[in-house]
């Protein structure tokens, strides 16, 4: 097809798209945009060997970032969750809420407790599939806790629908806004989000995208 049998509008659009592409590809040569230690590593969809103790480590107050609870108060803040101590939050990964059955169990990704027992739940979902019935067992197991669907671009889980979703009380939230937290406080190490949808999500040193789902 020539240049001649398109409309000059999306001619100009194309030329657009393409100065943009370039622009990009150069910016992301020269910030180290395409290093991906997750990839080299080959464990880049392994949530629970990799991002959920990164982001649990996030939220923990004694957590070796040296920033205290300032993370989890800004997590706390992003969702309007209150009456939760932070200061005294306890934070655990794969965290056993025993056998599985149709009312209970499963191992929770990522587990926060305070000193008084209220509870965050957060399932982290990158590659693994949705399990039967988990979200709900979680709910049934733990009914005033704040429960989180955690995913790079914040779906719902596949196996329930919107209403299900609603009944239960679960908040779907994506891996761009966790990492909007982190950037928000300038010695904590940063997780940058996504730049389009099919962009994943990266976890990154302040200066250098070190890290990369």
């Amino acid at each position: 097809m020539s240049d001649a049998s398109i409309s000059p509008r999306v001619l100009e659009l194309l030329r657009f798209t393409q100065a943009h592409n370039r622009h990009r590809e150069a910016l992301a040569r020269a910030t180290g945009e395409h290093f991906n230690i997750f990839k080299i590593l080959r464990v880049g969809h392994r949530e629970v060997t990799t991002h959920s103790p990164i982001l649990a480590e996030l939220l923990s107050p004694k957590g070796n970032h040296g920033q205290g609870a300032a993370f989890l108060r800004l997590f706390l803040t992003k969702f309007e969750i209150t009456g939760f101590d932070a200061e005294t939050a306890i934070v655990s990964t794969e965290y056993y809420a025993g056998p599985v059955t149709e009312q209970s169990g499963g191992r929770i990704d990522i587990l926060v407790k305070d000193g008084n027992g209220e509870m965050i739940v957060i399932e982290n979902k990158i590659g693994a599939g949705d399990q039967e019935k988990q979200m709900p067992r979680y709910r049934k197991l733990y009914p005033k806790a704040h429960l989180f669907y955690l995913t790079l671009d914040g779906h719902k889980p596949s196996n329930l629908s919107e209403d299900q979703f609603k009944r239960i009380q679960c908040k779907r939230i994506s891996y761009a806004e966790v990492t909007r937290l982190a950037r928000t406080k300038a010695n904590t190490p940063c997780m940058r989000e996504p730049r389009s949808p099919n962009t994943s999500a990266s976890i990154a040193a302040p200066a250098h995208p070190a890290f990369r789902i």
